[in-house]
């Protein structure tokens, strides 16, 4: 029989529209794996159709792909879309103590973890004797986001402007830079629940629970991987762990663990999330606390706390296979430390761009990263 194969595509910061997800993804994923398919089949003939499917109360749009022959894997991708949530109310102030938060919480786990072998030991985070420099790490993102290069009020020749504004409107362009980078990331990272902006990260959230459990609970697809950029990583991830928790109390749903055969991610602050969680939950003041979130949270992390509390929580996916694609010149992306059994794979763009704000969105175009995806998960038996 046919082996059949749906695709979750979750999206990033920035301000995106309906199906642009979709198309992103699509579009260069489709010609790699169109040629793969002719590489391998050279009569093959391939049909590339959008259809629609009917999950639960809605009906999903996806781009479907088939063959005449049985070897070649039928292949559904599908978009979640959650950009039009997110209310952009995020002050330059918030983000600011986010930012420390991430460097003091970086530093904490590097302490933790002597030895560490991050992707970026030779970079600028980290000194000879490999000692995390967590203001080194701060200042490194917000230059990466072009803040220091938009100091042009330090100019000898703008002084006298600087003293005839007394300074309006001096700092609005570099606020509104920083705000637009990290602003969704800093609301989906949201704990607390008092909070107005912890809301909009539940519905987020939802959301993507829900289209994931429509895909599992379907019985359409026999394999699924969830696919995420940027900020949609987080989602696609803290996806897994909802499901997983929903595993724990539901023997029906659990039996379908394995049909989820992979976790894509590329430009990912999955690293720099965790290390304002942990910043957040201080686990020497609030041990149980901490034991309890990182084991609600602990797909294949490298610290979860099991000495503390003893964890009754099982992990459904310790056999998904988890790829990530990262870029030194990415200012939101990084070789993924605080994870364990995954393969973190480095993409050299220099020839592309050397833009770190380019760098994060140059992945949708990578043809090499498409040839990896489509081996190492074998969508061409």
């Amino acid at each position: 029989m046919k082996k059949k194969i749906g695709i979750l595509v979750i999206h990033g910061i920035g301000e995106q529209e309906p199906f642009e997800t979709l198309d992103a993804f699509a579009n260069t994923f489709l010609k790699q794996y169109l040629t793969s398919v002719k590489n391998k089949f050279q009569q093959a003939e391939i049909h590339k159709k959008h259809i629609l499917k009917k999950f639960s109360d809605k009906i999903e749009s996806c781009v479907s792909i088939t063959t005449d022959n049985t070897a070649v894997p039928g292949i559904d991708v599908y978009e979640y879309y959650w950009a039009y949530m997110t209310q952009r109310e995020i002050t330059f102030r918030e983000i600011w103590f986010w930012l420390l938060a991430v460097s003091r919480g970086a530093k904490a786990f590097y302490d933790r973890h002597e030895g560490t072998q991050s992707g970026e030991m030779n970079d600028t985070l980290f000194n000879k004797d490999g000692e995390f420099k967590n203001y080194k790490y701060l200042l490194k993102m917000l230059s990466a986001v072009g803040f220091f290069q938009r100091l042009w009020f330090l100019a000898p020749a703008n002084i006298m402007k600087i003293f005839s504004s007394f300074g309006k409107g001096i700092f609005e362009p570099l606020q509104r830079r920083i705000v637009d980078s990290f602003g969704d990331v800093v609301l989906y990272t949201t704990i607390d629940e008092k909070s107005k902006y912890y809301r909009i990260r539940q519905e987020i959230l939802s959301g993507s629970f829900k289209k994931m459990l429509g895909l599992l609970e379907c019985g359409e697809y026999d394999e699924i991987l969830l696919v995420g950029h940027s900020l949609g990583t987080a989602i696609a991830y803290d996806t897994l762990a909802r499901i997983n928790k929903q595993m724990n109390v539901d023997p029906v749903l659990r039996g379908k663990a394995t049909k989820i055969k992979g976790l894509v991610t590329f430009g990912s602050p999955l690293d720099k999330i965790a290390f304002f969680f942990d910043e957040k939950i201080n686990k020497e003041k609030q041990p149980v606390r901490y034991a309890i979130a990182s084991q609600l949270h602990g797909f294949k992390r490298v610290n979860v706390d099991t000495q503390t509390l003893e964890s009754g929580v099982d992990e459904c996916f310790s056999h998904v296979k988890w790829l990530n694609f990262w870029s030194k010149r990415d200012f939101v992306s990084g070789h993924l430390d605080v994870y364990r059994d995954l393969s973190n794979i480095e993409m050299d763009f220099s020839k592309l761009t050397t833009d770190p704000i380019k760098t994060h969105s140059i992945y949708w175009e990578s043809e090499d990263m498409y040839k990896q995806i489509i081996a190492e998960y074998k969508l061409i038996d």
